[in-house]
């Protein structure tokens, strides 16, 4: 459990009191999670998850979760004036982020955090978690990962000393091209003036996040089908819809938005303090 971050801000009651007895790395960005940590897993580490850029990220999480930096120290405080011992800050710049500038935004922001938390007296933070968002290779419109990981790494190395642990959060990534699904086309319609093909594979998740891409879905018994805006005048010459990974349509109801899917995984870190492994993979390549 020392290798593991619960990175959700906001945690379940009950999954607190079973954590606690493990001593677990949480995250926190709200006033209420500091009274609920401190009675369900008072043995628990924190970090901090802050608001930072998600310009041109696929899924914008920036409006769901993180303190705002005006008082993310304040915060910092009040977590260790109830007892609990702040470990240091967490960001996430959005899912299949394209724009790297949010990476620098977001290290600067951090930097900034340490330092003023330092001048307020609080030396105790000695990790930062730069989250996830790293970008599939979809297709040749993604900027290869290399540039994104001398961008990272050159940052950490000017901004933060030897001695802090970077954590990373890379689900997406690591896994978006394993597979391809092919889909085949069962059907199609014109609705609301936009012509909609219904295929034979997907899927409906509730969620509330929003997505930039402008396809929707509706469902009918037997399938999931996909809206995409399309001149009327004439279907795809080939009866297949190829993807590079599988839509994700989440909704309660029977129509959503669709966006390219999202994987999640365990967060691995490196050992807590107090262990003799190395304690900071300089290196995201």
């Amino acid at each position: 459990m020392d290798k593991i971050i619960y990175a959700n801000p906001i945690k379940a009651n009950e999954t607190l009191q079973d954590l606690n007895q493990y001593k677990p790395l949480v995250t926190y960005d709200n006033y209420e999670e500091i009274k609920k940590i401190k009675k369900y897993a008072p043995l628990a580490g924190l970090a901090l998850r802050i608001k930072v850029p998600n310009t041109g990220a696929m899924v914008e999480l920036s409006s769901k979760f993180g303190a705002s930096p005006g008082e993310a120290v304040d915060m910092i405080l009040a977590a260790d004036k109830a007892g609990l011992l702040v470990e240091g800050l967490s960001f996430h710049v959005g899912s299949q982020t394209t724009n790297f500038q949010n990476y620098v935004a977001a290290i600067n922001l951090a930097a900034n955090l340490f330092k003023e938390a330092r001048d307020r007296g609080y030396t105790k933070m000695n990790l930062l978690d730069i989250g996830g968002g790293f970008p599939a290779p979809y297709d040749d419109s993604v900027k290869p990962f290399r540039e994104l990981a001398s961008l990272i790494n050159r940052e950490l190395d000017r901004l933060f000393p030897k001695n802090i642990q970077i954590l990373a959060e890379p689900g997406r990534f690591l896994v978006a091209t394993a597979a391809v699904a092919v889909s085949k086309i069962i059907g199609k319609a014109v609705r609301d003036g936009k012509l909609c093909y219904y295929i034979n594979d997907g899927f409906i998740t509730p969620s509330r996040e929003s997505s930039s891409t402008t396809a929707t879905t509706t469902s009918s018994p037997s399938s999931a089908g996909r809206r995409e805006s399309a001149p009327s005048s004439a279907p795809p010459a080939t009866p297949l819809m190829w993807s590079p990974w599988p839509s994700n349509c989440r909704a309660a109801s029977s129509s959503a938005t669709c966006s390219t899917a999202r994987t999640s995984a365990p967060t691995a870190m490196p050992p807590r303090p107090g262990s003799t492994a190395l304690r900071r993979p300089r290196s995201c390549t």
